[in-house]
């Protein structure tokens, strides 16, 4: 789970699916509508940035055009992740959305970088800048940003790749309200590090989404445990299972958002009593730690006896 400042601006989504009088769209819908207007407003907030001279509204349209990025990979990571298990890729491509999410992170780190060095030579050196139109232009851009928030906000609860759609968004968001603030301060007092000074807060932006969702999806590629799992507790709840005399070769990680897996050995006193456990555990697994895909292995207690005589268990 992600634990982000951002969070207390979100309204928790109750379904996926985005809803208004009139209106039902699905999250690749979404996406594509966001991808478009983010791409189309790029450009002219670049060629805006150039012409005013603003350094904020050139690092605010380079972050819109790393965000059509990474809603591009987003929208390919969603279409791939529907593709069907084969011979070869038995879980489909559902991994897919994480490396999409993985990859934005990388860029969104090697940009903020790009940007402090720049912000912080013109700290250094300033430049004059058109107020004016850079407010009207970043005030377009917030609108913009607002625009794709609502569209990806219900979604980025259920998916690791929406949300790392819309952490781009939400930083860029309020990059763009940094450089609405910065222009309205240049008007009032003429000093133009302010400018600067909203680049640098942009790049922290981004610098902080991409540090969160690196660590997060580091994890899931490196199969480290989900989390909001406990590998201890869900070890208790299956030994304490009646007839389980133990559990190991306990594994937990996940495959994509929303997708637990579990491998577990359970040795047992009874084997005959195999099938009932099995049922058991599986329902344990599924209701109270919503793993719905575990593959387990009853061993009768001779097994694992014979097993540690052999020196062949690990």
């Amino acid at each position: 789970m992600y634990i982000n400042i951002f969070d207390c601006l979100n309204i928790p989504p109750s379904t996926p699916v985005l809803q208004w009088p009139g209106m039902h769209m699905a999250p690749k819908s979404a996406l594509r509508l966001a991808l478009a207007t983010t791409f189309a407003f790029f450009a002219a907030e670049l060629a805006g940035g150039l012409w005013t001279r603003s350094l904020g509204l050139v690092s605010d349209s380079l972050h819109m055009l790393l965000d059509s990025t990474a809603l591009g990979l987003s929208l390919l990571a969603l279409t791939w992740a529907e593709r069907p298990a084969n011979p070869v890729q038995t879980y489909g491509f559902k991994r897919a959305e994480v490396l999409a999410a993985f990859f934005n992170a990388m860029l969104l780190m090697g940009l903020s970088a790009v940007l402090i060095v720049r912000a912080l030579g013109r700290l250094a050196e300033p430049v004059a800048v058109r107020a004016t139109p850079m407010l009207w232009i970043a005030a377009a851009g917030f609108a913009v940003n607002l625009f794709n928030l609502w569209l990806l906000h219900r979604g980025q609860a259920a998916s690791l790749n929406i949300r790392s759609a819309y952490l781009h968004v939400l930083s860029d968001c309020l990059g763009s309200l940094a450089v609405v603030t910065a222009a309205l301060l240049i008007r009032a007092t003429g000093l133009t590090l302010f400018d600067s000074l909203a680049s640098l807060l942009i790049s922290g932006l981004i610098l902080a989404s991409a540090v969160r969702l690196f660590i997060k999806t580091l994890g899931v590629l490196m199969e480290a445990s989900p989390s909001h799992l406990s590998t201890a507790e869900v070890k208790d709840s299956l030994s304490a299972l009646p007839g389980v005399t133990g559990v190991h070769d306990l594994h937990v990680w996940t495959l994509t958002s929303g997708f637990d897996l579990l491998t577990a050995h359970l040795t047992v006193d009874d084997p005959s009593r195999g099938p009932d456990l099995l049922t058991r555990a599986r329902a344990v697994l599924r209701e109270r730690f919503g793993i719905d895909h575990a593959t387990l292995q009853i061993e009768p207690e001779s097994h694992r006896e014979a097993c540690r005589a052999n020196g062949a268990c690990p």
